[in-house]
């Protein structure tokens, strides 16, 4: 699932709710497949997912990518502002409506997960509200303010619609009755649940901060009637952490295609070498060693590279066209490296079929073909 990262800078610190000793950010994966088992899914889409870090520090927040703009509290209009805690209002509703269909028998896990369903809603100012198409996206929640302080959503509902009852409203757009949960379906979740407090106090034995929480006791663990191979498919078919970001496909380069040497008629018959300005490159095949050979050629004129390993010569070239016709492109030796003794390249071009054929005069005597290549190898 792809992921979007909001800037969230708060403007003061704000302190986690804990349940069980655990922030309530942390139960995120565990808490909305909850919703997703009661039909309410919906729900999660407004509360963005957190990434914890090193302890001390902050949470990243994500939401799912959208292609809506996504507008701070401070930067959206009074009417974006007002349809965000009406929806505020709505999912709060749905949400308690869902805590009193929870089992009345209470268990220590039945009553983890109220409690983290009690606070989902705690925020700890609207500057933790994001507005995305007239709808909330929620940042820090589960979180007070600085000063143990959280919103009051009854009096910010009064706040944009004055004219009102005071009680909160009803909710349209939100099933109006969440759909049981199987007996199954909750069992899954109290397993998931149980096996975050575990792995938390695996943690905190091995690194232990400043506010250690104890690992609940076997007695409390005994209350929830669960086997161990259902355990194992719990482990199996749900998220046990954040899904991550899905990386971009890496764009494959383009295939260069180098095309050989084809000497334009009408340049022939005019004398006009322009043709050839770029970059050309050919290998010389000596019999001791094979020699590439680098033309970087500008009006007639070219800085020539002559290379074998780690040995390297720099030439200059000039190109020309004959009496006959045929282009000749001759060298005179300017430096060398590691005593590189190269033959200074010599080659004549005419014309054939289906390309232009080169011949590189090794010598007096002997003429070896070449093919003139466009571009950097």
């Amino acid at each position: 699932m792809v992921r979007t990262a909001l800037e969230v800078t708060p403007t003061q610190e704000y302190i986690s709710v804990n349940v069980e000793g655990i922030p309530v950010g942390r139960y995120a994966p565990q808490i909305f497949q909850l919703l997703t088992e009661a039909g309410v899914d919906d729900i999660s889409q407004c509360f963005a997912q957190p990434s914890y870090g090193r302890q001390g520090r902050p949470p990243l927040w994500f939401c799912s990518a959208t292609s809506q703009p996504i507008i701070p509290w401070q930067k959206a209009t009074r009417s974006q502002q007002a349809a965000c805690v009406a929806r505020l209002v709505e999912i709060i509703k749905a949400i308690e409506h869902f805590r009193s269909q929870l089992p009345q028998h209470i268990t220590y896990s039945l009553s983890i997960i109220d409690k983290i369903l009690q606070n989902l809603t705690v925020l700890p100012s609207t500057d933790a509200i994001y507005c995305v198409n007239q709808q909330p996206l929620i940042v820090y929640w589960g979180y007070y303010d600085a000063e143990h302080r959280a919103i009051d959503v009854n009096k910010l509902y009064q706040h944009y619609f004055p004219d009102t009852e005071k009680a909160l409203p009803a909710s349209p757009d939100l099933p109006s009755v969440a759909k049981p949960i199987s007996g199954y379906g909750m069992t899954r979740l109290i397993g998931l649940v149980l096996l975050l407090l575990i792995g938390a106090g695996y943690y905190e034995v091995r690194q232990p901060s400043a506010s250690p929480f104890p690992t609940p006791s076997p007695t409390k663990l005994d209350q929830v009637k669960i086997t161990h191979e259902r355990l194992v498919n719990v482990i199996q078919s749900l998220p046990m952490m954040l899904a991550s970001d899905i990386p971009p496909p890496i764009a494959e380069k383009p295939k260069i295609v180098r095309k050989p040497l084809m000497i334009p008629s009408s340049s022939r018959l005019r004398g006009d070498i322009a043709f050839l300005n770029g970059v050309w490159t050919t290998t010389l095949p000596d019999t001791a060693r094979h020699i590439q050979v680098t033309f970087r050629f500008k009006d007639g004129r070219a800085t020539t590279i002559l290379a074998s390993g780690a040995m390297r010569c720099k030439v200059t070239s000039k190109a020309a066209f004959t009496a006959k016709g045929q282009l000749t492109i001759t060298s005179t030796r300017k430096r060398c490296t590691n005593a590189f003794s190269a033959y200074t390249p010599t080659l004549v071009c005419e014309n054939s079929t289906p390309n232009t054929q080169c011949l590189w005069k090794k010598n007096t005597t002997t003429r070896l073909p070449i093919t003139l290549l466009n571009g950097d190898q």
